[in-house]
């Protein structure tokens, strides 16, 4: 999930601005293709730094709007963008640094393709703000805020996370601790029953119902379905009631479950900064008593 989301915010950016109007559909195709051409007649004019594939792209891009004539005849001074550790932050020669938006993603693509992911992190702040490159920590809070007693909240597994430690914290904070503390089970081969009656238990009394590890109870989930179909439905639960779930992402998960519930996922953070901001969102730091 942490390799999707900037490419969650790319198409977000570009659906905005397609509907706007800004987007043209010629540039935004040959940004993911490449260009389709019959060939190539002109010769490579700089063969000692730049490719034939390159300079195959830098032809066929040369016949969109506003990059007509970049490769007749080609700037040399493209050459230090070539040969930039930064080239998605460096000015482009002449005329062309007035470009901006897809048709500098263009450009760069033909040149420098391995910098066109840091190049469209960079379109994507000057749409839409730094927000929507720096996804926020993980909240279970505002997650269980958003739901209700006939809502199922599941939690997508991932290696390396382990949502059970904010889970029980979470609980405690809402008064679900000693006797009341959720009834957790690790889903497996015959504790599907046990499973069914702690949700009828929970039902009725207001408790909290953990079911761990769903991908390896494949045969009950049909089960579990219906229960949710059934049971967790609206006007039927106490208030208090909530039905947790984990499992790795499994093609056996119900649907139906995955629809009327709502998703989290913990990845471990990549990167020096997000490792930092969520240790300082997280126990023991967050936790007044640690320090006293």
């Amino acid at each position: 999930f942490e390799k999707d989301k900037l490419l969650f915010s790319v198409m977000l950016t570009i659906s905005i601005y397609k509907f706007k109007g800004e987007i043209d559909d010629a540039v935004w195709r040959f940004l993911l293709t490449g260009g389709v051409g019959m060939g190539n007649p002109h010769k490579n004019p700089y063969p000692d730094w730049l490719t034939d594939k390159a300079w195959q792209e830098l032809v066929y891009a040369s016949e969109l709007p506003n990059l007509e004539g970049i490769a007749f005849p080609l700037d040399p001074g493209f050459k230090d963008l070539y040969d930039s550790p930064e080239p998605q932050n460096c000015d482009y020669p002449g005329k062309w640094n007035y470009l901006d938006g897809l048709d500098r993603l263009v450009v760069l693509r033909c040149i420098r393709p391995d910098k066109v992911v840091s190049a469209m992190q960079n379109f994507v702040i000057d749409k839409l703000g730094q927000y929507f490159v720096e996804p926020p920590t993980f909240d279970l809070a505002a997650c269980f805020a958003d739901s209700a007693c006939f809502t199922p909240l599941i939690f997508v597994l991932s290696p390396g996370a382990d949502p059970m430690a904010n889970l029980l914290k979470l609980a405690s904070e809402h008064g679900f601790s000693g006797d009341k503390a959720p009834q957790a089970i690790s889903l497996g081969q015959g504790q599907g029953p046990i499973a069914e009656k702690m949700i009828e238990d929970a039902l009725i009394a207001g408790s909290w119902v953990i079911l761990q590890n769903c991908h390896l109870a494949t045969s009950w989930m049909p089960t579990l379905e219906k229960i949710c179909e059934e049971q967790v439905v609206p006007d039927r639960p106490h208030p208090m009631f909530r039905l947790w779930l984990t499992s790795y992402p499994s093609d056996t998960f119900p649907v139906a479950i995955l629809q009327n519930g709502i998703k989290m996922t913990n990845e471990p953070p990549k990167g020096l900064r997000a490792n930092l901001l969520r240790s300082y969102l997280n126990d023991p730091i967050t936790n007044y008593d640690f320090y006293e």
